[in-house]
């Protein structure tokens, strides 16, 4: 199997490295890759689309003594790359030259190396592998401009709408999922009180949907643990776990997580993968034949974009066949009851700008467009799945809003194209992949309709007189499921 080089032909150093490394890379059977292109992002896409059974990636600035060195004696290199070919036996490794002054900050989370001479690129040639992120395969690549049709292009729309947002979400406030981590945190360290005897030591963690690293984030802050008994932070050591591995199906949203090698140390691995195409095969690849199971998972508000029974059903037994028996799953999940006035305004709007044979074709997704879930029926996937459920709680958790039209404002931010899927296949319009909105009237549109029927309902629970300001209904289904043997 012929391992992988790239070289970056810019500046001249780097073509002249090429030019001395070539016969070298060539005598060790390292197959050399001209990029597509000098453009940082087809650089970017040629680097992320390299073989990902790649164990060690060696990425490189030229020097101008790396290149004098290399120039005076390459066959020291030539021997190098034949000692490290061998030893890897069936992987491959990827070989990245960039040129000494090329800027591309499109790379900087590849953490190329700097080596000033001949001696430093073999000590660089011999050192373990960094952590880093993982290189997605092409078929998991954020989507292109897609046209959606109906209701059932609802998982591809839902895969657009993040990897088109996840800018936006990125930098928006997190008061509403920071608060989901914090009790996902209160049901795990609960059940850890209850069942501390045959509780297992966590040792590394999976964080399934992780989005832009909001859990990861969460438990690096020391003061977000600070609720947990001292007994209980000893024993799961959710921050000094040897492997912490985000996983996404968006790389625009895995692009935002904290880098492993960051100083907000959060993962050790970030994989672009669907959870439902999630394997053990999948986490020994990434991690180099070290973990292909753990004893906690974390899925933070994932189960409920999954759309439907059937998918969500996937993902539950998918995350059991990456848990230890005795294993935790711990979910938090949108439940039936939230944004009660969202979804009448809603539905008023897609009355308004659809005729009625688009309105029925759409009618179960504009009734329930956040696919809010009921406790009793994922209990019961839970169980079917092969979980025991060893804590579950509906919890009313209302959020303050400045007022309702801030609140579309936060729906928008998140869920777009979700929310206004059956305007673009109404309109013929494909899902865009930069800008703003084709539909920011119907979105100011929806914001007074909410804002009407706020103060209409003159009810407290929702809407203060005196300052104006909405209060919104968010339920939650919190639950610690435990894998059977």
């Amino acid at each position: 199997m012929r391992s992988h080089a790239l070289v970056i032909s810019e500046p001249d150093s780097a073509q002249a490295a090429a030019s001395i490394l070539t016969p070298a890379l060539t005598e060790a059977n390292v197959q050399l890759f001209e990029p597509p292109g000098a453009e940082p992002p087809s650089i970017l896409s040629f680097v992320t689309d390299l073989d990902r059974n790649a164990r060690k990636i060696i990425l490189l600035y030229v020097t101008p003594g790396l290149l004098a060195s290399l120039r005076e004696d390459s066959s020291e290199i030539r021997r190098e790359f034949e000692s490290l070919k061998s030893s890897e036996s069936s992987r491959s490794i990827a070989v990245i030259v960039f040129g000494e002054k090329a800027e591309l900050p499109e790379l900087a989370a590849l953490e190329p190396s700097h080596c000033a001479d001949v001696n430093a690129l073999k000590q660089f040639l011999r050192s373990e592998p960094k952590k880093r992120t993982s290189r997605p395969k092409g078929r998991t690549k954020d989507p292109e401009k897609f046209l959606p049709r109906g209701p059932a292009d609802l998982p591809q729309i839902v895969k657009s709408n993040f990897a088109r947002q996840a800018e936006v979400y990125h930098h928006h406030g997190h008061d509403m999922q920071e608060q989901h981590v914090l009790e996902l945190l209160s049901v795990l360290y609960g059940d850890f009180v209850i069942s501390s005897s045959r509780f297992p030591r966590v040792g590394s963690w999976l964080d399934l949907g992780c989005g832009d690293g909001l859990v990861g984030k969460k438990l690096w802050d020391k003061k977000d643990l600070g609720g947990l008994p001292e007994q209980a932070r000893k024993r799961m050591k959710l921050r000094a776990a040897s492997y912490r591995v985000g996983v996404d199906y968006s790389e625009s949203m895995i692009a935002h997580c904290p880098p492993p090698t960051s100083t907000v140390d959060a993962y050790t691995h970030l994989i672009t993968e669907r959870v439902e195409d999630l394997t053990p095969d999948h986490l020994l690849e990434e991690t180099d034949g070290k973990l292909g199971s753990v004893n906690l998972v974390f899925a933070n508000d994932l189960f409920h974009w999954l759309i439907e029974e059937d998918p969500i059903k996937q993902a539950l037994e998918r995350a059991g066949t990456l848990l230890n028996t005795g294993g935790r799953l711990v979910a938090s999940v949108a439940a039936e009851g939230t944004g009660r006035l969202f979804r009448e305004a809603y539905e008023q709007l897609m009355r308004d700008e659809l005729d009625k044979t688009e309105f029925n074709s759409w009618r179960s997704f504009i009734r329930n467009p956040i696919f809010l879930q009921e406790v009793h029926k994922f209990v019961q996937w839970a169980q079917e799945a092969g979980f025991a459920v060893n804590k579950a709680r509906s919890e009313y958790q209302p959020l303050e809003y400045t007022g309702a039209p801030d609140y579309v404002d936060d729906a928008k931010t998140y869920g777009e194209q979700v929310f206004m899927a059956p305007l673009y296949a109404s309109r013929n319009e494909s899902l865009p992949e930069t800008g703003a909105s084709p539909f920011e009237a119907q979105w100011n549109k929806l914001g007074e309709l909410m804002d009407e029927l706020v103060k209409k309902k003159e009810n407290k629970s929702f809407y203060s007189k005196e300052d104006g300001k909405y209060y919104h209904d968010q339920y939650m289904i919190y639950l610690s499921l435990e894998k059977l043997p």
